[in-house]
């Protein structure tokens, strides 16, 4: 009698753990499909002399380029506390005036610490950032697939105050810039960004919508005159902190028009 009721424990001990372990592997095969999925997001921030010149900003903590740094770490923190934004975004900060560099490779917010002063530059230069972009967003894709993650479309948001220039004649012309910009939205390449261009001071409406994509189709927003650039600029990347938490939990890109700007995609 005992040999046989403590074989039949066994068997439900045994059945029991059979049904646990295929409820963990359950679990598992869930959380490995949130956890590998990735979303690259791209803050593309101006830092020309125009965000910083101490003569037009005797303060230095109401610069567009202190807003911006400040912003950009506040960001960091709030996107940190949603879970689902914490669990597939994947955050870069890129700037440029004469040259553009990477301020902070693609990583996983959890990985981001501070982010550290942003450089400051002298001119605009449109050529560089767009060969950087493109090369970089490139290299990122590649390795974030090469490490089995599932790409959703990565979204660049550019920040500028300028127009684009040059180190010798001041200007540089769309056809210039433009195809370094149209081969990271080449079609062909399948993981293109979703571009947002957001324009304050001298920019023009014309080529806020040069810089936006067309496909997928993207947003170009101009600041409305009258309010300081600093709270346009905290308004701004407010917007891209909602527009990450509500594209991740919508499961598309979402970007509503900050306060205090405007669409200029129908303008003339």
């Amino acid at each position: 009698m005992h040999p046989r009721s403590k074989g039949g424990n066994t068997g439900d001990r045994a059945s029991d753990l059979g049904t646990v372990k295929s409820r963990l592997d359950s679990i598992e095969t869930v959380v490995s499909g949130v956890t590998s999925q990735a979303w690259p997001f791209y803050v593309v921030c101006d830092v020309s002399m125009s965000m910083w010149d101490p003569d037009q900003w005797p303060d230095e903590h109401t610069s567009p380029h202190s807003v911006i740094g400040k912003s950009l770490d506040l960001m960091i923190e709030e996107l940190e506390d949603h879970t689902e934004a914490a669990a597939i975004c994947h955050l870069s900060v890129v700037t440029f005036s004469g040259e553009a560099q990477t301020h902070h490779p693609l990583r996983k917010l959890k990985e981001i610490s501070r982010l550290g002063p942003l450089p400051k530059g002298t001119w605009t230069n449109y050529v560089d950032v767009w060969q950087h972009l493109d090369t970089t967003v490139r290299h990122d894709i590649a390795a974030l697939k090469g490490a089995g993650h599932v790409l959703k479309q990565p979204a660049v948001f550019f920040l500028t105050d300028g127009m684009p220039g040059s180190s010798s004649s001041g200007a540089t012309p769309v056809e210039d810039w433009k195809p370094y910009h149209d081969r990271l939205c080449d079609r062909q390449f399948v993981e293109r960004p979703i571009i947002v261009a957001l324009g304050l001071g001298s920019v023009n409406n014309e080529t806020l919508r040069h810089v936006r994509s067309l496909d997928p189709i993207g947003v170009a927003c101009v600041a409305e005159p009258g309010e300081p650039a600093s709270t346009l600029l905290a308004a701004a990347l407010n917007q891209i902190l909602i527009s990450i938490v509500s594209s991740v939990s919508e499961g598309k890109f979402v970007f509503e028009v900050p306060v205090g700007w405007r669409c200029v995609d129908d303008e003339k």
